[in-house]
């Protein structure tokens, strides 16, 4: 998510998600699906692509609000069954803006769960705090912070 935003990059999908795994960054499971993602070596990772940035593990609501109004990204945690039954695990989203006036947060959900399209999706503060699970990553380009 933070390769597409920042625009061209070199690396695939495929190598991204090799490499993630190699630094610890996830396991799979029977199913070939993926079984928890830690944060630190997503970190790494992330360094390695040109970012900085910060593990959180008390992401409230506040924190992220003031992070992205510096022009920071966070990359976070949420509990898919808060979102709707049938649902079960985690799921990474990564917001990148905070609207005051409507009090939303603006954020890019890869896999559509929590709105169709993904992609700039906007989303209630009292509802990502309900669903998160406080935890994630602060990051911004190492360059320009």
């Amino acid at each position: 998510m933070l390769t597409d935003t920042f625009g061209p990059h070199s690396q695939t999908l495929y190598s991204l998600l090799a490499r993630c795994r190699e630094l610890g960054g996830f396991e799979g499971d029977e199913a070939h699906g993926i079984r928890g993602v830690f944060h630190r070596p997503l970190l790494e990772l992330a360094r390695e692509l040109g970012f900085e940035g910060t593990v959180e593990g008390r992401l409230s609501i506040d924190v992220l609000r003031r992070a992205v109004e510096s022009g920071k990204l966070a990359l976070l945690s949420i509990d898919l069954a808060r979102v709707r039954g049938g649902l079960s695990g985690g799921h990474l989203l990564l917001v990148h803006a905070y609207d005051g006036e409507s009090k939303e947060f603006l954020l890019h959900d890869c896999s559509e769960v929590l709105a169709n399209p993904g992609e700039n999706a906007r989303v209630p503060e009292a509802v990502l705090e309900g669903i998160s699970n406080r935890k994630g990553l602060i990051v911004w380009l190492a360059a320009a912070r």
